[in-house]
């Protein structure tokens, strides 16, 4: 099998974002509910790397919504 060097670059970008905001669910899982706080202090480190996401990656789709969403989350955990 082989992968378009180019195509596989345009897609990337997006599956680091939906993994990022995977990571962000389970330090919000294990810090609140299973009280666990390594995973509540991680979510600082976890919004700084959405911030640089979002300031350096290009996703192939336009997510309006999304972003606006991220960009709030960005600036009220990096307030604290």
């Amino acid at each position: 099998m082989t992968v378009d060097r180019k195509e596989f670059k345009v897609y990337y970008s997006g599956f680091v974002l939906i993994r990022t905001l995977q990571v962000l669910g389970a330090y919000g899982f294990r810090g609140y509910f299973q009280r666990k706080p390594h995973f509540i202090e991680s979510i600082t480190y976890a919004m700084k790397n959405v911030k640089w996401l979002l300031g350096n990656l290009s996703v192939p789709i336009r997510l309006p919504e999304l972003e606006r969403v991220m960009e709030v989350m960005v600036g009220q955990s990096l307030k604290n």
